[in-house]
């Protein structure tokens, strides 16, 4: 699905090896690529696409807010929004923050942070949709110096 002009790939900021980030499915064919880090800096990019499966084409979306790995993103298919939850910053450290993207008004917004930072934790949204919970994952943790 690469676009074969070249100026468009870099201009679009397709050229880049990207890894975790994650891939959501939405409704009409259609992929939203968010964030991850950059395979050469290994720091987070705040990009995010969506290719068109069928017309196979690419659009630059908003950027996320916080560019991240190793996060959470939840969508219930038909809903109105994708939420990102935690993940890593550019110092390799969980974080609390969240986000949601509205696919109708094409915007990211900062929701409340979650509790605990963590990476890559599951999700849970309520079917009256009023709470998304986060659960399990990882946290960065150090031993004390004695080692206990």
């Amino acid at each position: 699905m690469q676009p074969s002009n070249p100026k468009y790939v870099e201009q679009h900021g397709l050229d880049k090896a990207i890894k975790f980030g994650r891939t959501i499915y939405i409704p009409y064919s259609r992929l939203l690529v968010i964030s991850g880090a950059s395979a050469e800096e290994k720091i987070p990019v705040n990009d995010v696409f969506e290719f068109d499966l069928i017309s196979k084409r690419v659009e630059r979306k908003q950027n996320i807010i916080v560019g991240r790995t190793s996060f959470a993103a939840h969508y219930t298919f038909g809903d109105r929004y994708i939420y990102a939850i935690g993940g890593c910053n550019a110092k390799e450290t969980m974080i609390a923050d969240c986000e949601r993207f509205d696919l109708f008004r094409q915007k990211w917004t900062r929701m409340p942070g979650m509790n605990e930072p963590r990476g890559n934790p599951g999700t849970l949204l309520t079917k009256d949709k009023k709470y998304l919970y986060a659960f399990q994952g990882f946290i960065n943790t150090f031993a004390s110096p004695t080692g206990n």
